[in-house]
C-alpha cells in the first residue's frame, strides 16, 4: 500500500479515515491508510452505512497542536462541526479530551515527523490516518507545509485596534485602494493592520495582524513579542530563525539573550509569510526592487515556471533573499460544499511544544 495523493482543497474523507479506521478496524497499525479509501474498506456500504454498525458510539478526540494560519478557537470550532456532522446522521457521540489517549489523536508535522512516513512538502500528500493499535495507532497526521484556511482564502484574526478578535476582510477599501492583504500602508511604525470590513473608510473597524513584533505563539515566553536583536549560541540574530531546530519552525527569543534566559516563542505565520525560497518562511516586504525595479506586489518576474515571489528585504538586488507568496490555501473544513454523511475535516499546523534543540542546549 502506498499513501494516498489527494487533490487539494478535496480532504472528503479524513474523518471517515478517522473514525471508521478507527473504529471498524481492529488491527494493529502498520502503515498510514490512505484518506478515503484504506485498508478494509471493501464493503459497497455508505458511510453512514458503516458508522452504525460501529461499535465504539462514543469515540474521544484530542488535538495535540494548532495552525499558526488559524487560531486555536477557529480551529476548534472546525473540527466540532466536523465531528457534529456525524453524530447528527449516525449513532456516534464524539467527545473531546485534552490530556492523555484518544481514539483520535489530532497532530501536524513537516517531512519526517516522528512516524516513519514523512510528508512531501507543500502540495501532494495533505495527511494520512492510522489504523488503531499502539504507538501511533489510531492517529491521524496533517502535513505542515500546506496553508490551511477555511475555504476563502488566508484566514486571520486580528489583535488590539478596535476590533480585537475579529477576522480581516480581504479585499478592503482603505484611501480608496483595494488591499488583498495586511499592510502597514497608513503608519508610522511599520505594524502590519487590516479592515474588519470592506469599506474601512466608513466603517473604520480594524486591528493589527499577527507578527512577532507583537506576540509570540507557544513557547515559554507567555506570549511576548520577539526581542531583536537576540543572541543564540553566540549567534546574533535580527529575525526570527529556524537555527536550533529540526522540524522548520521559525521561533525567536523573547528576551535579548536566549542563551542566558531561555526565553522563547514561535513567530506567527503571517499572511504574506513566503513558502520556500532561502528566508525561512520571513514575509514579503513591498516595495522591493529586482533588476532595478521596484514592486508592490508578488511577481513570476525573473522565472519561467510563472510562479509568484517576492523579496522578504527592500532589495532582492542587494541581499538575494526570497520566496514563493502563499496561494489560497487548502480549505480547513469544506462544510458548505457537502452533505452528511461524507464529511470532511481537516487542520493546521502542529506547533512543538519543545525549545529550540541543539548540541549547546540544554533539553
Amino acid at each position: 500500500m502506498t499513501d494516498a495523493r489527494v487533490a487539494r482543497g478535496a480532504l472528503a474523507g479524513p474523518l471517515r479515515a478517522l473514525c471508521v479506521l478507527g473504529c471498524l478496524l481492529g488491527r494493529a497499525a502498520t502503515r498510514p491508510s490512505p484518506i478515503i479509501k484504506f485498508p478494509g474498506d471493501v464493503a459497497p456500504k455508505t458511510d453512514k452505512e458503516l458508522a452504525v454498525t460501529l461499535t465504539c458510539i462514543s469515540p474521544t478526540s484530542r488535538i495535540i497542536g494548532y495552525t499558526p494560519d488559524l487560531d486555536s478557537e477557529t480551529v476548534d470550532d472546525a473540527f466540532s462541526r466536523a465531528f457534529q456532522v456525524w453524530s447528527d446522521v449516525t449513532p456516534l457521540q464524539f467527545s473531546r479530551i485534552h490530556d492523555g489517549e484518544a481514539d483520535i489523536m489530532i497532530n501536524f508535522g513537516r517531512w519526517e515527523h516522528g512516524d516513519g512516513y514523512p510528508f512531501d512538502g507543500k502540495d501532494g500528500l495533505l495527511a494520512h490516518a492510522f489504523a488503531p493499535g499502539p504507538g501511533v495507532g489510531g492517529d491521524s497526521h496533517f502535513d505542515d507545509d500546506e496553508m490551511w484556511t477555511l475555504g476563502e482564502g488566508q484566514v486571520v484574526r486580528v489583535k488590539y485596534g478596535n476590533a480585537d478578535g475579529e477576522f480581516c476582510k480581504f479585499p478592503f477599501l482603505f484611501n480608496g485602494k483595494e488591499y488583498t492583504s495586511c499592510t502597514d500602508t497608513g503608519r508610522s511604525d511599520g505594524f502590519l493592520w487590516c479592515s474588519t470590513t470592506y469599506n474601512f473608510d466608513k466603517d473604520g473597524k480594524y486591528g493589527f495582524c499577527p507578527h512577532e513584533s507583537l506576540l509570540t505563539l507557544g513557547g515559554n515566553g507567555d506570549g511576548q513579542p520577539c526581542k531583536f536583536p537576540f543572541r543564540f549560541q553566540g549567534t546574533t540574530y535580527n529575525s526570527c530563525t529556524t537555527e536550533g531546530r529540526t522540524d522548520g519552525y521559525r521561533w525567536c527569543s523573547t528576551t535579548e539573550d536566549y542563551d542566558r534566559d531561555k526565553k522563547y516563542g514561535f513567530c506567527p505565520e503571517t499572511v504574506m509569510s513566503t513558502v520556500g525560497g532561502n528566508s525561512d518562511g520571513a514575509p514579503c516586504v513591498f516595495p522591493f526592487t529586482f533588476l532595478g525595479k521596484k514592486h508592490e506586489r508578488c511577481t513570476s518576474e525573473g522565472r519561467g515556471d510563472g510562479k509568484m515571489w517576492c523579496s522578504t528585504t527592500d532589495s532582492y538586488d542587494d541581499d538575494r533573499k526570497w520566496g514563493f507568496c502563499p496561494d489560497q490555501g487548502t480549505e480547513l473544513w469544506p462544510w458548505g460544499r457537502h452533505t452528511p454523511p461524507a464529511p470532511t475535516a481537516g487542520l493546521e499546523t502542529f506547533l512543538s511544544p519543545h525549545p529550540p534543540q541543539a548540541s549547546a542546549v540544554p533539553p
